[in-house]
């Protein structure tokens, strides 16, 4: 097993630095909505 993180480690590591916020899918923003509190 910890070989196997090792590699799910190093694979994370390389996309470091290159996701941005919009690469979240657009079922993210709408849980973010979601859960929004609503102001009374």
């Amino acid at each position: 097993m910890a070989a196997d993180l090792v590699l799910t480690i190093k694979a994370f590591e390389a996309l470091r630095g290159t996701l941005v916020f919009e690469d979240e899918p657009s079922s993210f923003e709408s849980a973010l909505q979601a859960t929004k509190e609503v102001s009374v």
